[in-house]
C-alpha cells in the first residue's frame, strides 16, 4: 500500500471520498490484474473507513454542540477531529484492511 498516514490525515473528507470514487471506477472498469485490483482494493478501503472516521467525528461534534447543559452552544477545534494516528488502526498485522 501506499498511502501514508500524514498524507491520509492532511486530505479533507470530500479529497477522501473522490480517491475513493476514482478507486471504485477503476475496479468497476475490469480491466485490472489480480494484484493491481486487491492493492487498489485495499486503498479503498482505507479511504472508506477514513470517511467513516470524520463522519463519526462530525456526528460527535454535532452530538456535544445539541447536549450543552446550560444551552451554551461550546465548540471544540476540528483540527486533528477523526484523524487516524496510524494506519495500523484500520490494517492488520498483514496490512490487509480491518472490518469496519
Amino acid at each position: 500500500m501506499n498511502i501514508n498516514v500524514k498524507d491520509l490525515n492532511k486530505l479533507s473528507f470530500e479529497e477522501a471520498l473522490k480517491k475513493l470514487e476514482e478507486n471504485v471506477a477503476n475496479l468497476e472498469k475490469g480491466d485490472l490484474g489480480l494484484e493491481e485490483s486487491l492493492k487498489i482494493y485495499e486503498e479503498g478501503v482505507i479511504y472508506s473507513k477514513y470517511c467513516i472516521n470524520k463522519l463519526d467525528a462530525a456526528e460527535k461534534k454535532v452530538e456535544e454542540l445539541m447536549s450543552d447543559k446550560n444551552g451554551d452552544i461550546k465548540t471544540k477545534p476540528l483540527d486533528n477531529i477523526g484523524n487516524i494516528d496510524t494506519v495500523e488502526n484500520i490494517t492488520d498485522n498483514d496490512g490487509n484492511p480491518k472490518e469496519v
